[in-house]
């Protein structure tokens, strides 16, 4: 099982990498931009990411698109993480079927229960593409 976190803020990258894999996570890469996710799902396609909304260049919504684009990825589990609220964004990611958030800033306690169940939706999307 291989995530991909795409974050531009590498505190960020550090701490929701080690809660990732302090739940069970056993192998996640960071990427700073979109770009450098889309580039690390070229070498090996992961069985889930989580998505920064604000990143430089394209953005977290048409990453997901381009993602949710792709046959091969359609499915794939996707964790949006964000500061904001804000109603278009939340429209923006539901209309791709998009629907795990976690908010920033991140709280570790609280942040658990989210993390557990995103990878569980990995685990059984890693067991139904042989991932």
């Amino acid at each position: 099982m291989s995530l991909i976190l795409v974050d531009d803020d590498p505190q960020i990258r550090r701490l929701l990498g080690s809660l990732l894999t302090h739940y069970g996570a056993p192998e996640v890469v960071e990427a700073a931009t979109a770009e450098e996710a889309l580039q690390h799902m070229l070498v090996r396609a992961p069985t889930g990411l989580t998505i920064d909304v604000e990143l430089p260049g394209m953005g977290g919504v048409e990453l997901a698109r381009r993602i949710r684009a792709a046959p091969s990825f359609r499915e794939v589990p996707i964790l949006v993480v964000s500061a904001s609220g804000d109603a278009q964004v939340v429209r923006d990611f539901a209309t791709l079927g998009i629907h795990d958030y976690l908010r920033k800033p991140i709280l570790p306690q609280q942040a658990g229960l989210r993390i557990q169940s995103f990878l569980a939706r990995c685990r059984v999307y890693a067991r139904s593409t042989g991932l």
